[in-house]
């Protein structure tokens, strides 16, 4: 019994055999098809970007860290001390760690207002004992006396003048300063330069400058992906009538642009491009073709 069933099975087998050879024989395109849409699902697509040259303002900028001078109290601290005071004739109008500008009142004595003349913070307030009264000590940071600090490399040296613009950023917030004093002697191939503060910020604070070097009111430029480095060469594809063509470009200034509230990144183009050309991008995407795929599906 065995038996008979084990050459049934035999003879199920090799009839189902010869029939997939004649289906294969006749219309092979059954087997493939299944796998060649898998294979296909998988096939990166390739996409092409047109990007216009574009035209318009440039600012050739200078960008470095620096930051606000530090160490020299002597320079950016200032004390008051009196001497023999009483508590009948002496009142102290601030408290430690509190601001005050020009003309605030600090302490009344005699019946006689006292003010500053500056920006500061008030950071300590020292009592002391004498055979004649007490005697007060009150050290405030000055603002107004404070400046950055910064060392410009020797190949901007000639760029920059005391009418230079100048920003400081710090945190995100931006303010618009100018060049208090150039130096005169060069260390490790940097020149110092000293900056105005225009916000209030603490001895040491590390900020970022950029200096506007140029305004080039009608220069070309394009999206920064749209240009491809070999080494130190740069090259862009134009549109062509037929395949794309390799271009040789000189760049310029990197910038970047707010728009819409996103950033792009674009670079200036010296030469190897006109105003006409449209650039091309090629851009592969492996799941474009999974995600028709899958809408398709649904």
């Amino acid at each position: 019994m065995r038996r008979k069933i084990t050459l049934i099975v035999i003879l199920i087998l090799f009839i189902s055999a010869i029939v997939s050879g004649i289906i294969w024989s006749i219309a092979p395109q059954l087997f493939l098809q299944s796998t060649d849409e898998s294979h296909d699902s998988m096939l990166p697509e390739v996409q092409r970007i047109k990007y216009h040259v574009l035209e318009g303002q440039i600012e050739h900028t200078y960008e470095t860290d620096a930051q606000v001078i530090s160490g020299m109290p002597e320079i950016y601290i200032t004390e008051v001390r009196l001497d023999n005071i009483s508590d009948s004739d002496f009142s102290l109008k601030k408290n430690k760690g509190d601001s005050i500008g020009p003309n605030e009142i600090l302490y009344v004595y005699g019946n006689e207002t006292h003010t500053v003349d500056f920006n500061g913070l008030i950071t300590d307030i020292i009592y002391g004992g004498g055979e004649n009264g007490k005697s007060v000590t009150i050290r405030l940071l000055n603002y107004d006396n404070l400046f950055i600090s910064a060392n410009i490399g020797m190949e901007k040296i000639d760029k920059i003048t005391y009418d230079t613009p100048v920003k400081v950023i710090f945190n995100g917030s931006e303010a618009q300063a100018k060049i208090d004093t150039i130096g005169y002697e060069i260390t490790d191939e940097k020149l110092p330069v000293n900056i105005s503060l225009p916000m209030k910020l603490y001895p040491g604070t590390p900020v970022k400058l950029v200096f506007t070097l140029e305004i080039k009111e009608a220069g070309m430029y394009v999206p920064s992906e749209a240009v491809f480095s070999d080494g130190e060469e740069y090259y862009v594809y134009i549109e062509t009538e037929n395949e794309p063509e390799k271009t040789p470009v000189t760049v310029g200034q990197r910038f970047s642009s707010e728009e819409d509230g996103n950033s792009f990144e674009y670079i200036e183009i010296l030469s190897g491009v006109s105003n006409k050309d449209v650039l091309i991008v090629e851009k592969v995407d492996y799941s474009g073709r999974q995600l028709k795929e899958s809408l398709k599906n649904e």
